[in-house]
């Protein structure tokens, strides 16, 4: 196979884009978010939910969801809303099934590292060990009673992060509201999760896997998709390089450093963007043939493992 170094998701289909869609873009999840629905029907509450949506699972927005478990950790139940509540369910499996490779607590660790931050480092050994200690997604409970959500950390010290699934999940909102709006075709970029609303003139979306090592336009792979998202985790998301090591964002919570790859990315097409997204990084950490295991519990996800 031909080495990608890197996957940037292209739209194909709207390089062109026909005067009856509309397109709208916010920066919302630490990333450009871009809504092209056909029509001209007002799609605020589309916008309005995924603001609402922001500033409940955000891991720096104070007063959110994530950050009142972070802040109770070790001392308190914290009420939630059922969106948080799903998206810590699914995060919860993923840890899980992947053997705490993937763990929605590895917070206290990420944060040492500081990807793309200016402060971004290579943290010494003695400091992730001791991070380490805080991160463990047993420690992570959850109940719910008479349709309320509760969220607990065991331990002080412990933080959680969506940051694996939360703009998967976003889109999956955003499609859901602009069908209910009557909207039966869009496209949904949210940082390269793409979520293909229905068919474009009456034919699949068209998602092209870029190798960047060739000019723009040269793709790896062009994937087809109606009614489904498609969602790629690579080391060139977030990444530096210090004395001659790059250091990639995808860390493995076992060791609290970044996954020892076989891949560049891995790019996962699927209905749920919630499950693509989470998966993407799940595979990347499993690498192709642990990952078959997980993509067979998980029916219905294809993957696509790009060196």
């Amino acid at each position: 196979m031909r080495r990608a170094l890197l996957i940037l998701l292209a739209v194909l289909c709207l390089s062109s884009c026909k005067p009856s869609y509309q397109s709208d873009s916010r920066f919302l999840f630490d990333t450009v978010c871009t809504i092209t629905a056909e029509g001209s029907k007002d799609i605020s509450s589309a916008w309005d939910a995924l603001y609402d949506l922001e500033r409940r699972i955000s891991a720096t927005v104070d007063g959110s969801e994530i950050c009142q478990i972070r802040d109770s950790a070790g001392k308190a139940w914290v009420q939630v809303s059922e969106d948080t509540y799903q998206m810590l369910l699914l995060a919860q499996e993923l840890s899980s099934l992947t053997d705490g490779a993937f763990d929605v607590t590895v917070e206290p660790v990420s944060k040492l590292w500081a990807f793309g931050n200016e402060s971004q480092h290579k943290p010494a050994d003695s400091e992730i060990e001791e991070k380490l200690r805080l991160v463990g997604y047993k420690g992570l409970l959850l109940k719910s009673e008479e349709g309320l959500y509760w969220a607990r950390l065991e331990r002080e010290g412990m933080a959680l992060s969506l940051g694996a699934i939360g703009k998967g999940y976003a889109a999956d909102l955003a499609a859901r509201i602009l069908k209910e709006l009557g909207i039966e075709s869009a496209l949904l970029d949210f940082g390269g999760n793409i979520y293909c609303l229905g068919s474009y003139d009456g034919n699949p979306w068209r998602i092209g896997l870029q190798d960047p090592s060739q000019p723009r336009g040269s793709y790896e792979r062009v994937v087809e998709a109606v009614n489904k998202s498609v969602v790629t985790s690579g080391v060139y998301e977030r990444s530096f390089t210090e004395n001659g090591v790059l250091y990639h964002h995808i860390l493995d919570a076992r060791t609290g450093w970044p996954s020892s790859y076989e891949y560049r990315a891995v790019s996962i097409i699927g209905e749920s963007s919630m499950i693509c997204d989470g998966l993407s990084t799940a595979c990347f950490l499993l690498g192709e043939q642990k990952a078959k295991d997980l993509l067979a519990y998980f029916e219905g996800y294809e993957a696509i493992f790009l060196e």
